[in-house]
């Protein structure tokens, strides 16, 4: 059986939109866009990147018939999230095999309009060498408060970090995106950043945990041993679908 396989030629994480109003009802059969979340088959989420190929006036997206990349019809590529607030669903598709050395999805942003299923905007999105940050497929693409969330891994030697990219219209140019949490060690030595979020009103409070520490081998182990922790509280006002943070956000070069 021939296998389609998508292929996207892509520079850094960056940001790619249709500007089109395009009708995708026909392709949400038989699975359908209900309720608050939903996943979506192989064969299903290759029929939506089809469509999307022959359709949108893009460069960097084109078609081609491999038969290189070898799916199950139930491996799962695909989820959607609703959100009611903006009547939007927001899918994410995972494009495997468009490149041997670095994850990729696509994010849709549709709206049900007349009975209709429409496309208002779409995105691209690249992991770092692989998506560390991730636990499962689509651990990594999840509905936060009014939001939807996707997590960029940062990956290196002894690191993985998660930085959360918060969504709800993909045709910002600079959506909101801060760090979630971090593991980075050295021969030596090794940091780590946690958070906990939490949500009141329009108030969104980030508390994160910074630990410091020392590496030891022992010969068959490593033994960490923490030398410092440090809290820090970060608040954010949401208004007009913009934060205002009351001091400096954390990142990987936090002290």
């Amino acid at each position: 059986m021939i296998k389609f396989i998508l292929i996207f030629i892509f520079f850094g994480t960056a940001f790619f939109s249709s500007g089109q109003d395009l009708d995708m009802t026909e392709l949400f059969y038989p699975v359908e866009l209900k309720g608050d979340s939903g996943y979506f088959q192989r064969s299903e989420a290759y029929r939506i990147l089809g469509f999307l190929a022959k359709n949108i006036e893009c460069e960097e997206l084109q078609e081609r018939e491999d038969s290189t990349f070898d799916f199950q019809e139930t491996d799962t590529l695909g989820k959607f999230i609703y959100l009611p607030e903006k009547n939007r669903y927001f899918l994410c598709l995972n494009l495997y095999g468009y490149n041997d050395n670095w994850e990729t999805h696509c994010i849709l942003e549709l709206e049900r309009k007349n009975g209709r299923i429409i496309l208002k905007n779409h995105h691209f999105f690249s992991q770092g060498n692989y998506a560390c940050c991730w636990e499962n497929n689509f651990a990594g693409f999840i509905k936060w408060n009014r939001f939807v969330v996707y997590k960029i891994c940062g990956t290196g030697s002894s690191m993985c970090s998660s930085n959360w990219i918060v969504l709800h219209d993909l045709s910002e140019k600079d959506p909101f995106e801060f760090v979630h949490d971090y593991w980075i060690g050295g021969e030596v030595d090794y940091k780590s950043l946690d958070s906990k979020t939490e949500w009141i009103g329009d108030t969104l409070t980030i508390t994160y945990t910074l630990e410091k520490g020392a590496i030891k081998d022992r010969g068959e182990k490593l033994v960490f041993k923490k030398r410092s922790t440090e809290m820090i509280i970060v608040k954010g006002i949401l208004k007009e679908g913009v934060f205002t943070f009351d001091k400096k956000l954390p990142d990987l070069n936090t002290e």
